[in-house]
């Protein structure tokens, strides 16, 4: 059994393409973020030893973030 605050649509969506993720690391956070299409990505998790980080809607999983935003993350 998988517990996610995702909702199944977006963790199940286009099931048979092949996905595409990577980390990256911004102020003590790891994000795990699948690439939608060549301009945007996805966060799909992430990990931090601070709570409030996952309080943070802005950086909730689900969230869709241009490319030119990585930097502001």
């Amino acid at each position: 059994m998988y517990y996610t605050i995702m909702p199944p649509d977006i963790l199940f969506m286009d099931i048979d393409k092949p996905r595409k993720f990577f980390e990256i690391q911004k102020n003590n956070v790891i994000f795990k973020l699948e690439e939608i299409n060549e301009d945007e990505y996805m966060i799909f998790d992430i990990f931090s030893l601070n709570v409030s980080d996952y309080m943070n809607s802005s950086i909730f999983p689900g969230t869709i973030i241009k490319k030119k935003d990585l930097i502001n993350l």
